[in-house]
């Protein structure tokens, strides 16, 4: 899935446009959150050159809420 965004240039949540679901957030809530990636240290699934031509070690993140609280729970809960 990551490749197949890569190559559109097309990653949900790197722009307001097309932001990330969220289901810890209620429904329709939008905000974003400043991240910082190690693209040294992805993944060797991933081609470092293609990744490296879309995102950037210090980016924004948008995210858009869902509401959907169960899944939210099930994301966080600790697996035991």
């Amino acid at each position: 899935m990551l490749n197949h965004n890569l190559s559109s240039r097309n990653i949900r949540g790197l722009s307001q446009a097309t932001p990330l679901n969220d289901h810890c957030l209620p429904k329709q809530m939008e905000t974003n959150v400043a991240i910082h990636l190690d693209l040294e240290h992805l993944s060797e699934s991933v081609p470092a050159e293609d990744v490296k031509a879309v995102l950037k070690e210090d980016d924004t993140l948008y995210l858009l809420g869902t509401g959907q609280w169960l899944q939210c729970y099930d994301t966080l809960k600790v697996n035991k």
